[in-house]
């Protein structure tokens, strides 16, 4: 059973209040810092590995912890990011100091790259990957995404998409998103639009029976351009 989506479109950021009721313990995502000096980018502990941080800065310990102890779930990340990434061949998560900057190996090369080398959507999507695959138990109460399309390839935002919608079978998952490729990948039933008027925010669940009609003809995302069913500045 898929427990419901909370997918919010635009920008508008949830009052407290407002009619979405937020179950237990939110863990909120965000890998748009990938500048120089993000955290992702740096030497990380070996022993801070139990849960993935909100901005991916642990993720080579994390991922050697999957690799030494679950190494199925390790290799089904390797396998996924190889969808994304066709070059990328494995990670080399070696320990140095007790600390292990993220590495990798690229296929038909010798040469050992490493995370101060990565372009921003790699990051990004290897921190994505990681993050949906994990295992079951590591997973939070509710599961908070900011705009995960962010620097992706349309052809990797489907894949994550379809990582979300798997993922959302095993714990509530909540996404604000401005992609319109991003939303193709749901049903309508999955989306509530955020709309602002008079400075707050509205929020509504589409009705895929009220949307009949015009899905026969266009996609969720051609809808919302058209703006038939909001969300627009």
């Amino acid at each position: 059973m898929r427990l419901p989506l909370r997918f919010l479109l635009s920008c508008s950021i949830p009052n407290p209040q407002s009619a979405i009721d937020w179950p237990s313990f939110p863990f909120s995502h965000q890998f748009h810092n990938t500048s120089s000096t993000a955290r992702i980018r740096g030497k990380w502990s070996k022993e801070d590995n139990r849960y993935l941080k909100e901005d991916a800065a642990n993720i080579a310990p994390f991922l050697l912890r999957l690799k030494e102890n679950e190494s199925k779930r390790y290799f089904r990340i390797v396998e996924t990011i190889r969808l994304i990434l066709p070059f990328f061949a494995d990670f080399e998560l070696d320990v140095d100091d007790n600390s292990i900057l993220l590495k990798w190996r690229e296929r038909n090369c010798d040469r050992i790259f490493d995370a101060s080398q990565a372009a921003d959507g790699m990051l990004r999507a290897i921190a994505l990957v990681t993050l949906l695959l994990q295992p079951e138990r590591n997973l939070p109460d509710v599961l908070l995404l900011d705009e995960p399309e962010l620097g992706l390839h349309p052809y990797a935002i489907n894949v994550v998409g379809g990582l979300i919608r798997s993922v959302s079978t095993k714990t509530q998952v909540v996404v604000a998103t401005q992609s319109m490729p991003l939303i193709d990948c749901f049903e309508p039933n999955d989306i509530v639009v955020v709309n602002r008027k008079d400075r707050e925010s509205s929020f509504q669940r589409l009705d895929e029976k009220t949307l009949e009609d015009w899905l026969q003809e266009y996609s969720l995302s051609e809808l919302w351009e058209k703006n038939v069913i909001g969300g627009r500045p």
